[in-house]
């Protein structure tokens, strides 16, 4: 997690994201204010001028970078990601399939998005649509999502080789932009572990259950020889 520096947020980032990728180990980096798969993304409620009534319906709501897709290897659907090419990203939005399918949309690229009812007179337009993928565990139903161009506090490398290479790398770049700030990771598949420990107590305690189970009937025809 970056430190806030306040309105340098931005410059301080990409300035830290040149310097890492210097380093041939590390093939990306992003940011976002939410893990895929922790269930920490926020929800709102939002109307959609093309669904139907323009209901509003509550969904998660997270802020990515432009490189966050491509870093998570989450598809683009249909539509596109955010890109420096288009300015007025700023006032754009990706969502994912869920939400088209939560609003009945036909042709979601173009339809507006609204915080609230079909009154707020601000709104952001439809780009892109994400193949779903889970916000919180695989045990949760994929729900409506939609995802905002903002620099995230989150901060993700990718490693494509010589992890010990890169972490140190990190480490060192670390230290250059925040020196008052300890460094410290994790592993995405760490993350998601911990969301898994009652799963694999259960799993360690059926095995020694079934190996109980075999032995008492090994006893059993032992006894019957």
């Amino acid at each position: 997690t970056m430190p806030d520096q306040g309105k340098d947020n931005l410059q301080q980032y990409e300035a830290l994201k040149n310097s890492l990728l210097k380093n041939t180990s590390i093939s990306g980096v992003c940011t976002s204010n939410f893990i895929p798969g922790k269930d920490d993304m926020g929800r709102r409620p939002i109307a959609v001028d093309g669904s139907p009534g323009q209901e509003q319906k509550f969904v998660y709501s997270g802020t990515f970078d432009y490189d966050f897709l491509p870093t998570m290897n989450i598809a683009i659907h249909s539509g596109r990601n955010f890109s420096h090419a288009f300015p007025g990203d700023t006032s754009a939005i990706v969502v994912n399939e869920a939400l088209v399918r939560a609003f009945n949309l036909k042709e979601p690229l173009g339809d507006k998005v609204r915080f609230g009812g079909k009154g707020n007179p601000k709104f952001f337009v439809i780009v892109g649509v994400v193949s779903d993928f889970h916000q919180s565990s695989l045990y949760t139903p994929i729900e409506p999502q939609m995802y905002l161009l903002r620099p995230g506090i989150k901060l993700f490398v990718k490693v494509a080789k010589d992890i010990p290479e890169a972490i140190k790398h990190v480490e060192q770049t670390w230290g250059d932009f925040f020196k008052d700030s300890p460094f410290a990771y994790r592993f995405i598949d760490d993350e998601l572990q911990d969301g898994y420990k009652g799963d694999q107590v259960r799993g360690k305690i059926f095995f020694l259950l079934s190996l109980l189970t075999i032995f008492i009937a090994f006893l059993g025809l032992f006894g019957l020889a």
